[in-house]
C-alpha cells in the first residue's frame, strides 16, 4: 500500500480510510452494503451500530462499526450513524484486502482529565492537521448538494494537501456554509407555496374567476 494512506500516531501505523478504498478497487471491489442494527437513543448513550459487507473476488466480508459521544470527538458527536458505518466499513474493507493494521477511523477519543499534546490525542501534530475523524466528516460534507463543483474540488484539495492546509477552522466554515444555504433554502421554500404544492405531487387547479 502506498505510504500517503499511512499515518503514524504515537509510533503506530494506521491506515487511512481512503487507503482502504483504493486498495479494494484494486482488489476487485463489487459493492459495499451497510445495515444500521442499533440506532442512537437516550437509553444506549446515543450508541450507533452499523455492519457493513463487502464484496469483492475474493468473496465476502462483514465488520461491525460503532460510534457514541463516548468513543468520538465534539465535533463528531453529531453525526455518530455515518461514522459507525466508516467505521464498519473500513473494518470490512481491512478483512477483505488482508490488511492486519488498524484504520485511523476505528480510534476511539480518549477522555482522561490531563494535559495532552496534540500528537498524543490522536488528533494530529501541526503538519498533520485535525485527526482522522475529522477528517472523514470533512470529507462527507463535500459530497453535499449545496457546495459548487470548485468548492468541492478545493475542499478536496485541501484534504489531501500533506503541508497543514487542512485545520478545524476549514472544518467550521465548510460546516457554516451548508447550513446557511440549507437555511436559505428552507426559507425560499416557506414563502413559495408552489414549490410546497409540487412537493406533494399534487396537480394544479386553475381557479376560474
Amino acid at each position: 500500500m502506498d505510504k500517503k494512506f499511512i499515518l503514524n500516531i504515537k509510533g503506530k501505523d494506521f491506515v487511512l480510510f481512503e487507503g482502504l478504498l483504493d486498495e479494494a478497487h484494486k482488489q476487485g471491489l463489487f459493492d459495499i452494503n451497510t445495515d444500521l442494527i442499533c440506532t442512537p437513543c437516550e437509553d444506549n448513550g446515543q450508541m450507533a451500530i452499523v455492519k457493513a459487507q463487502a464484496r469483492t473476488e475474493k468473496g465476502q466480508f462483514s465488520g461491525i462499526g460503532d460510534a457514541s459521544p463516548a468513543n468520538v470527538n465534539s465535533m463528531i458527536a453529531p453525526h455518530v450513524i455515518r461514522m459507525a458505518e466508516t467505521r464498519a466499513i473500513a473494518r470490512a474493507l481491512r478483512l477483505a484486502c488482508n490488511i492486519g493494521m488498524a484504520s485511523s477511523v476505528e480510534l476511539g477519543e480518549d477522555k482522561e482529565p490531563q494535559k495532552k499534546s496534540n500528537e498524543d490525542m490522536g488528533i494530529g501534530s501541526l503538519s498533520e492537521g485535525p485527526g482522522p475523524d475529522e477528517r472523514e466528516l470533512f470529507r462527507s460534507m463535500l459530497n453535499s448538494t449545496y457546495l459548487t463543483k470548485d468548492e468541492k474540488s478545493r475542499g478536496h484539495k485541501i484534504l489531501n494537501d500533506r503541508q497543514g492546509n487542512f485545520d478545524r477552522e476549514v472544518l467550521k466554515k465548510t460546516k457554516q456554509a451548508i447550513e446557511s444555504r440549507v437555511a436559505i433554502e428552507s426559507r425560499q421554500e416557506d414563502a413559495n407555496p408552489k414549490a410546497d404544492l409540487l412537493k406533494t405531487d399534487q396537480p394544479y387547479r386553475a381557479i376560474k374567476p
